[in-house]
């Protein structure tokens, strides 16, 4: 799921929940290694940013 939060663009890997619901229950990022603090900060900001828009308070 591509999604805007002001001028950045994020993308969340996943969405669980109830799509006849539409309830979200948990976000999921996915990534070969988060070794590097780039990609590591990137992931945690797309995590961060669909946080409000679900209406999900953990990832």
């Amino acid at each position: 799921m591509s999604f805007e939060k002001g001028s950045s663009r994020h993308e969340a890997d996943f969405v669980v929940g109830d799509a006849l619901l539409q309830e979200a229950w948990q976000l999921v990022q996915v990534s070969c290694s988060l070794a590097d603090a780039r990609t590591r900060r990137r992931e945690v900001r797309a995590l961060e940013a669909a946080m409000p828009l679900y209406d999900v308070n953990e990832s």
